[in-house]
């Protein structure tokens, strides 16, 4: 609290306002990172899925740490009364800027779905941006699999790693969902 006072007293002063803005995007996007680099911190429990406890504390502590470096108040703050225990992560369009900046994205969606079809998983893939508002949002390829917890798809989480490691820039982010998706051939 005392770090975010401090920026709001010495705000009004500084020569590039904006330039301050920008990079606590940058600051908020690499947590939003971190948050990406493991399906169990932001994938709710389901009856296949577990979520332990030591994944529940990190994602109490990630959000505070997303509500104590938010120093521009990008994040949206709760009505009076509620207290916030996280952060709500949601789907966005991906903005043009961000799609024609991200040349390759349809190359990286090819290394993936190929990835996918020899782990001869059922799929649905599809780009957007992921995050808490649309500001701080990073370009994502959802999967949505059947299981998290199965053989294949594990196989498939350690083969992807290195291609699509969360804090490689260039890469969009991949992120795993749980649901139905029934073989249907490419749609």
């Amino acid at each position: 609290m005392q770090a975010k006072a401090n920026y709001t007293s010495t705000r009004e002063f500084a020569f590039d306002v904006e330039y301050g803005n920008q990079y606590n995007i940058k600051i908020l996007q690499y947590l939003l990172r971190v948050v990406l680099s493991d399906y169990r911190l932001y994938h709710p429990a389901t009856s296949t899925l577990c979520i332990d406890d030591t994944a529940q504390l990190a994602r109490k502590n990630i959000a505070r740490l997303f509500s104590h470096l938010d120093l521009v108040g990008l994040l949206p703050t709760p009505p009076l009364g509620i207290v916030r225990r996280e952060f709500p992560l949601r789907p966005f369009p991906l903005l043009d800027n961000v799609r024609l900046r991200m040349t390759s994205l349809p190359r990286q969606r090819s290394s993936l779905e190929e990835i996918l079809r020899n782990h001869e998983l059922n799929y649905v893939v599809y780009t957007s941006a992921f995050g808490i508002t649309n500001t701080v949002a990073l370009p994502t390829f959802t999967v949505v699999l059947d299981s998290l917890t199965s053989i294949a798809t594990l196989q498939f989480i350690t083969s992807i790693r290195p291609l699509f490691d969360p804090f490689t820039f260039s890469t969009a982010l991949v992120r795993l969902v749980e649901g139905a998706s029934p073989p249907a051939g490419r749609v």
